[in-house]
């Protein structure tokens, strides 16, 4: 049993995170904020239209939601290896373990990989951080527009 400890040990270090799906085991990349943008781009691809009934939106979308394999797979690999200086190969790769985990793996088995992910990318420390700066950045064009409207005012 993991302690409190041991996983503020693994955050803090960013280690890969195992997942059993399966029978197998599936280590989560070290969170990185490149894995965040690549997984948000993936997310964007993802159908829109889950309106009204479950069972017909499911099978309406469903089509649509390859992405949800591309977005394991990057979770998996992270965006270290899949940027690295073997593009080709690792592209090959990224589309591969999407492909194999849309063939191999449940439903509940992917989304437990995603959760898992997700939830060790850290979006809340991303979110705060994005957040302040934008409040600095609003803050310098706030003052700024004061200077100009008391010079201009004269």
């Amino acid at each position: 049993m993991e302690t409190i400890e041991s996983k503020v040990a693994g955050a803090v270090l960013e280690k890969a995170i195992p997942v059993t799906v399966g029978g197998k085991i599936y280590k989560i990349a070290p969170p990185t904020t490149e894995t965040l943008i690549l997984v948000s781009e993936k997310i964007a691809e993802l159908p829109v239209d889950w309106q009204g009934d479950v069972f017909d939106a499911v099978l309406r979308n469903a089509k649509d939601c390859r992405a949800l394999g591309d977005i394991a797979a990057i979770l998996v690999l992270g965006a270290a290896r899949i940027e690295s200086n073997r593009p080709k190969w690792l592209k090959k790769d990224q589309a591969a373990l999407a492909k194999h985990l849309l063939n191999t793996v449940s439903i509940a088995g992917l989304k437990l990989i995603i959760k898992t992910g997700l939830s060790s990318l850290g979006v809340g420390d991303f979110f705060g951080l994005t957040t302040s700066l934008i409040d600095v950045n609003l803050l310098k064009r706030t003052k700024a527009e004061v200077v100009k409207t008391t010079a201009s005012g004269q």
